[in-house]
């Protein structure tokens, strides 16, 4: 079930903040199976082809998030040259496809690190500690000798 949450997550994002969408227009049935085959490395979903990769939603959407910028700059740029919606889509999902491997090496050397700092020995990196003494004291003795 948390797949279909994550689905859900991905599509409202595409649909409202990368497409412009209302809530009274869905995506086309060419955009949910070009997202879902990206899911499997693939260029559209199809049961028949053998799968290239497995991305889960949520690396797709960080993808997409970490690409809106790009997205939104190339759509108000090219907005007269695309001949319709599928040619637009088409433009989005090379750049999604670009990125989206640096998204997934960024995310397993993060979880790298949290294994590194999980498994540090922190007990041979105690300190003895110095004593400190303030030299206040001997100031204000010779202070107030001078007057």
């Amino acid at each position: 079930m948390p797949q279909d949450k994550d689905w859900v997550e991905l599509y409202e994002y595409v649909k409202y903040k990368i497409m412009g969408y209302d809530e009274n227009m869905k995506l086309p049935k060419y955009f949910i199976l070009r997202l879902k085959g990206l899911s499997n490395g693939q260029y559209i979903a199809n049961k028949k082809h053998q799968k290239f990769a497995k991305y889960d939603f949520k690396i797709i959407l960080t993808t997409f998030k970490i690409c809106r910028p790009e997205i939104l700059n190339m759509l108000e740029k090219n907005k007269t040259t695309y001949k319709d919606e599928q040619h637009k889509f088409n433009a989005i999902m090379c750049i999604i496809d670009r990125e989206i491997n640096n998204v997934v090496l960024k995310y397993k050397n993060a979880k790298k690190s949290k294994e590194k700092i999980k498994n540090i020995n922190l007990d041979n990196q105690i300190h003895e500690q110095a004593e400190y003494i303030p030299r206040s004291k001997k100031i204000k003795k010779e202070l107030e000798e001078l007057w």
